[in-house]
Protein backbone atom coordinates (compact mmCIF):
# COMPACT_ATOMS: atom_id res chain seq x y z
CA UNK A 1 0.00 0.00 0.00
CA UNK A 2 2.79 2.65 1.43
CA UNK A 3 4.44 1.69 -2.58
CA UNK A 4 1.00 2.43 -4.36
CA UNK A 5 0.85 6.05 -2.32
CA UNK A 6 3.99 6.56 -3.44
CA UNK A 7 3.92 6.01 -7.17
CA UNK A 8 0.43 7.82 -7.03
CA UNK A 9 2.49 11.00 -5.44
CA UNK A 10 5.35 10.78 -7.72
CA UNK A 11 3.29 10.35 -10.67
CA UNK A 12 1.16 13.74 -9.70
CA UNK A 13 4.57 15.62 -8.82
CA UNK A 14 5.41 14.48 -12.20
CA UNK A 15 2.58 15.72 -14.25
CA UNK A 16 2.55 18.95 -11.88
CA UNK A 17 6.38 19.70 -12.88
CA UNK A 18 5.65 18.96 -16.91
CA UNK A 19 2.53 21.33 -16.91
CA UNK A 20 4.35 24.37 -15.17
CA UNK A 21 5.43 26.78 -17.88
CA UNK A 22 8.56 28.66 -18.13
CA UNK A 23 9.17 31.22 -20.59
CA UNK A 24 12.36 32.97 -20.83
CA UNK A 25 13.35 36.35 -22.98
CA UNK A 26 16.78 37.65 -23.10
CA UNK A 27 18.04 40.74 -24.96
CA UNK A 28 21.50 41.41 -25.82
CA UNK A 29 23.03 45.09 -26.63
CA UNK A 30 26.25 45.23 -27.70
CA UNK A 31 27.81 48.85 -28.32
CA UNK A 32 30.80 49.56 -30.39
CA UNK A 33 33.64 52.34 -29.32
CA UNK A 34 36.71 53.07 -31.23
CA UNK A 35 38.08 50.94 -33.60
CA UNK A 36 39.60 51.95 -37.46
CA UNK A 37 37.41 52.83 -40.45
CA UNK A 38 37.73 49.54 -42.33
CA UNK A 39 36.30 49.04 -46.29
CA UNK A 40 36.03 45.02 -46.13
CA UNK A 41 34.83 42.54 -48.59
CA UNK A 42 33.49 39.18 -47.37
CA UNK A 43 30.69 36.88 -47.29
CA UNK A 44 27.45 37.31 -45.32
CA UNK A 45 26.48 34.43 -43.36
CA UNK A 46 24.58 33.82 -40.38
CA UNK A 47 25.95 33.71 -37.04
CA UNK A 48 24.86 32.55 -33.49
CA UNK A 49 26.34 34.26 -29.80
CA UNK A 50 26.73 37.84 -29.52
CA UNK A 51 25.85 39.10 -32.89
CA UNK A 52 23.28 37.67 -35.85
CA UNK A 53 25.35 38.09 -39.06
CA UNK A 54 29.05 37.09 -39.91
CA UNK A 55 31.34 38.73 -42.10
CA UNK A 56 33.44 35.69 -43.48
CA UNK A 57 36.78 34.59 -45.74
CA UNK A 58 37.64 38.47 -45.03
CA UNK A 59 41.27 39.43 -46.06
CA UNK A 60 43.45 40.67 -43.28
CA UNK A 61 46.23 42.08 -46.04
CA UNK A 62 47.31 41.78 -49.37
CA UNK A 63 51.05 41.06 -48.34
CA UNK A 64 49.61 37.89 -46.92
CA UNK A 65 46.25 36.72 -49.15
CA UNK A 66 46.55 33.16 -47.04
CA UNK A 67 45.26 34.76 -43.83
CA UNK A 68 41.40 35.06 -43.90
CA UNK A 69 39.37 37.10 -40.64
CA UNK A 70 36.04 36.29 -39.37
CA UNK A 71 34.08 39.63 -38.11
CA UNK A 72 30.65 39.69 -35.85
CA UNK A 73 28.23 42.17 -37.36
CA UNK A 74 26.69 45.07 -35.32
CA UNK A 75 25.55 48.58 -35.98
CA UNK A 76 23.65 48.71 -38.97
CA UNK A 77 22.74 45.06 -39.46
CA UNK A 78 18.62 44.93 -39.88
CA UNK A 79 18.54 44.25 -43.46
CA UNK A 80 21.61 41.83 -43.58
CA UNK A 81 18.93 39.03 -43.83
CA UNK A 82 18.90 39.43 -47.58
CA UNK A 83 22.76 39.76 -48.15
CA UNK A 84 22.95 36.46 -46.63
CA UNK A 85 25.32 34.19 -48.98
CA UNK A 86 26.29 37.57 -51.22
CA UNK A 87 29.70 38.76 -51.27
CA UNK A 88 29.30 42.18 -49.55
CA UNK A 89 31.53 45.33 -49.28
CA UNK A 90 31.44 46.41 -45.64
CA UNK A 91 32.26 50.04 -43.99
CA UNK A 92 32.68 50.41 -40.65
CA UNK A 93 34.88 50.70 -37.82
CA UNK A 94 37.19 47.15 -37.04
CA UNK A 95 37.31 46.95 -32.86
CA UNK A 96 40.68 44.49 -33.95
CA UNK A 97 42.21 47.60 -34.92
CA UNK A 98 43.13 50.74 -33.29
CA UNK A 99 41.75 50.98 -29.78
CA UNK A 100 38.62 49.42 -30.32
CA UNK A 101 36.14 48.63 -27.26
CA UNK A 102 33.11 46.74 -27.22
CA UNK A 103 30.46 46.43 -24.29
CA UNK A 104 27.74 43.51 -24.36
CA UNK A 105 24.58 43.95 -21.85
CA UNK A 106 22.68 41.18 -21.34
CA UNK A 107 19.10 40.78 -19.49
CA UNK A 108 17.38 37.82 -19.42
CA UNK A 109 13.95 37.75 -17.96
CA UNK A 110 12.29 34.24 -16.64
CA UNK A 111 8.85 33.84 -16.15
CA UNK A 112 7.33 30.85 -14.52
CA UNK A 113 3.75 29.73 -14.13
CA UNK A 114 3.77 28.56 -10.52
CA UNK A 115 7.16 30.03 -9.18
CA UNK A 116 8.62 33.19 -8.58
CA UNK A 117 10.15 35.06 -11.76
CA UNK A 118 13.51 36.18 -11.85
CA UNK A 119 15.30 39.26 -14.24
CA UNK A 120 19.47 38.40 -14.47
CA UNK A 121 21.44 41.30 -15.57
CA UNK A 122 25.66 41.24 -17.00
CA UNK A 123 27.29 43.46 -18.38
CA UNK A 124 31.05 42.67 -20.27
CA UNK A 125 33.49 45.18 -21.47
CA UNK A 126 36.61 44.80 -23.61
CA UNK A 127 38.89 47.32 -23.66
CA UNK A 128 42.68 47.75 -25.13
CA UNK A 129 45.12 47.49 -27.84
CA UNK A 130 45.35 43.94 -29.54
CA UNK A 131 42.20 42.61 -27.26
CA UNK A 132 40.53 40.05 -29.01
CA UNK A 133 37.73 42.08 -30.59
CA UNK A 134 36.48 40.71 -34.26
CA UNK A 135 33.59 42.76 -34.54
CA UNK A 136 33.12 45.04 -36.98
CA UNK A 137 30.73 47.81 -36.82
CA UNK A 138 28.47 48.37 -39.82
CA UNK A 139 27.76 51.92 -41.35
CA UNK A 140 27.22 50.89 -44.46
CA UNK A 141 27.34 47.55 -47.32
CA UNK A 142 27.38 47.15 -50.76
CA UNK A 143 26.43 44.00 -52.72
CA UNK A 144 29.59 43.05 -54.85
CA UNK A 145 28.09 39.51 -56.07
CA UNK A 146 25.27 37.32 -55.50
CA UNK A 147 27.34 34.39 -54.26
CA UNK A 148 29.88 33.47 -51.98
CA UNK A 149 31.30 30.93 -53.83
Amino acid sequence: MQRLMLGIALAAFVCATAAAQIETKTETKVKAKGGKEVHLTGCVEPASGPASYMLTDVLTSEKTPDVVHNYYLIGKTDDLEKDIGHVMEIEGRALDRGKGELEVETKTNIEREHAPDSKEKSRIEIKGEGAPLPFLDVTSVKMLRASCS
